[in-house]
């Protein structure tokens, strides 16, 4: 069959028509996507720190829907919007007071380029991952759900389980963090994989939290002398 660079016989657009309109449009949402990313970028380098509380509150709560998805949550409409909530009462405020102020130091103190530099920044960040992040997610998300005291033993009994499903993903990840990402977009390019570090967190640290809340009490000390002090005065 012939058909026109314009138009087919039967009035209808030709297939080369249709294939360059395609290519057109392909280009045209290239070219868009490719501003929006620039443009973005300069906004983020301009407003570091709303970038960062806005990418670690979106990301880290869409990280506990997918921890709850797991569990076996039945569909987004039996999800816990406090557990989520508690989550992100964690994420926003230690990217604005801790993160952005972290990150911006480890550039200042060991410098923007070179192996040696990366090495230190991937070894620092993981220390606060094991110490300042583990511990505040588990303080701060856990305990408006089940009490202080609650929430500091599960971190005790969870600590190492959370410290090695940090290690595991935080080394990698920093060193291409570190070494290929622009200084201004690692934190907000880290918090993209925190979807699946919060989702772990909330998984490992609500896993934890359940069997800690199933124990039973122990028994309170005293209650076997009361008992027999008793008895003996009958």
């Amino acid at each position: 069959t012939k058909f026109s660079l314009a138009r087919s016989r039967e009035g209808r657009p030709s297939l080369i028509g249709r294939a360059g309109r395609r290519r057109k449009a392909t280009s045209t949402m290239a070219v868009l996507l490719r501003g929006s990313l620039r443009a973005f970028s300069a906004w983020g380098e301009r407003n570091p720190s709303a970038l960062n509380v806005m990418a670690a509150t979106t990301l880290g709560g869409a990280g506990d829907v997918g921890a709850q998805l797991i569990e076996g949550a039945d569909g987004l409409g039996a999800l816990d919007a406090k557990r989520t909530a508690c989550v992100c009462a964690w994420y926003a405020p230690a990217a604005l007071f801790f993160w952005t102020p972290f990150m911006g130091g480890v550039e200042r103190t060991f410098g923007t380029s070179g192996a040696k530099s990366v090495a230190a920044k991937v070894l620092c960040y993981n220390l606060a991952i094991s110490t300042v992040d583990i511990t505040g997610f588990h303080l701060v998300s856990l305990t408006p759900q089940v009490g202080a005291e609650k929430a500091v033993q599960t971190l005790r009994e969870g600590y190492a389980d959370a410290v090695a499903a940090g290690c595991s993903l935080w080394v990698p990840a920093m060193t291409l963090i570190f070494w290929r990402v622009p200084a201004h977009l690692r934190l907000s390019t880290s918090y993209a994989l925190d979807v699946c570090w919060a989702s772990t967190m909330s998984f490992l640290s609500n896993r934890r939290k359940n069997l800690v809340e199933a124990a039973p009490p122990p028994a309170p000390a005293w209650s076997g002398k009361l008992g027999g002090r008793k008895s003996g005065s009958d």
